[in-house]
């Protein structure tokens, strides 16, 4: 008897130090790849808005930039209007993108005519 409690008094110290527990508070330091990923997408989207160009076809500007997050299109008056969304900053890491992680890009009549949060409120 004595020496199986003598065993076990061994043995529960050991087991428990080798028993690992990890616990990690307040998260990892590194964003990981998917963060770094699309932290330089929106980095590269802004720079490719920063060379737009008043006038440039609609056509030329998807080209330039890819498929956009959103597309909106109407008519105002006897001008065809199109809005493509492009995303350009995060706001909530959350994985889904909104329109307002993005710039607007407005197009009268298939061409450029402005671009951004601003413009489009005044359209």
């Amino acid at each position: 008897m004595k020496k199986h409690l003598f065993l076990i008094a061994l043995t529960l110290p050991v087991t428990i130090a080798l028993s690992g527990c990890s616990i990690n508070i307040g998260g990892s330091k590194s964003k990981g790849p998917e963060y770094n990923q699309q932290h330089e997408t929106d980095k590269l989207q802004r720079e490719k808005v920063s060379r737009l160009n008043e006038g440039e076809s609609i056509e030329a500007v998807r080209n330039n930039m890819g498929i956009p997050d959103f597309t909106e299109s109407y008519s105002k008056k006897d001008k065809k209007i199109k809005v493509l969304f492009y995303r350009t900053q995060r706001i909530k890491a959350d994985g889904m993108t909104t329109k307002d992680e993005c710039t607007p890009l407005i197009f009268v009549n298939n061409q450029l005519d402005s671009w951004g949060s601003h413009a489009l409120s005044e359209i």
